[in-house]
């Protein structure tokens, strides 16, 4: 009886074994082939995205690599021509800083004055110029384009260098000083880029030397200031 009910047990147990193995879900292999297909689909499309150029509306460049107006493609005549102005400029500029201070005391005389703190002053206030200059005419190229800032600036040093021969008082002359030398800071803010931009990083060494010469050649000639004063002093 008891072998019986045993071996009616462990049949009940197959039964229940074989029942839950049928119950459970069979794995649908055409249902993965579908979702590995629609990954890689899209892993295709990313891609193409990817690839696909990207033209921003607020990016300015050039027609072509051989576009005539990139400075790059210039010749050799213009971009010395370029250059050689540019550097001009630059000697000009330290010179009228330098050039005014063999006259000091003759100012002071002219003025009547015997403050050397604002004979020195008239000096130095030309390179408050250089030092506030940059933050104007820097964001304004980017803007505007150097060319323009070039000419503006070149304008504004002609024209209050010669108010400062004009001026009448000691007050007058600071404050055409510092005018002349905001303009005057143009060409120490633009130059190295207008280089930058006509010249290939591995040439640019020889354009930056001519170039440089001019901060290191104005001040050296600045003393003549000296013998243009006494000359203009001497009387007829």
């Amino acid at each position: 009886m008891m072998a019986t009910s045993k071996k009616l047990a462990s049949t009940a147990s197959s039964i229940s074994v074989s029942t839950r193995e049928e119950s459970q879900p069979i794995p649908d292999s055409s249902q993965d082939d579908v979702e590995k297909q629609s990954v890689h689909d899209n892993s295709i499309s990313s891609t193409a995205v990817a690839e696909e150029p990207y033209n921003d509306p607020n990016i300015v460049d050039w027609e072509s690599p051989n576009d005539p107006e990139n400075s790059m493609n210039w010749s050799t005549a213009k971009k010395v021509a370029a250059i050689g102005n540019v550097s001009l400029i630059t000697v000009l500029s330290p010179l009228a800083s330098t050039m005014i201070s063999p006259a000091t005391a003759d100012i002071l005389a002219t003025f009547h004055s015997t403050n050397e703190t604002l004979g020195a002053f008239v000096t130095s206030v030309y390179l408050l110029g250089y030092a506030f200059g940059p933050l104007a005419i820097g964001p304004l190229s980017e803007i505007f384009g150097r060319a323009i800032l070039y000419n503006i600036c070149n304008f504004v040093f002609v024209i209050f260098t010669v108010a400062c021969a004009l001026s009448n008082s000691l007050g007058a002359l600071i404050v055409f000083r510092l005018l002349a030398g905001i303009g005057a800071s143009c060409p120490m803010t633009l130059g190295p880029g207008t280089i930058a931009d006509m010249i290939p990083l591995e040439k640019r060494g020889l354009a930056m030397a001519a170039y440089i010469m001019g901060p290191l050649v104005g001040p050296t000639i600045g003393p003549l200031g000296k013998i243009l004063s006494r000359t203009s002093s001497e009387p007829d």
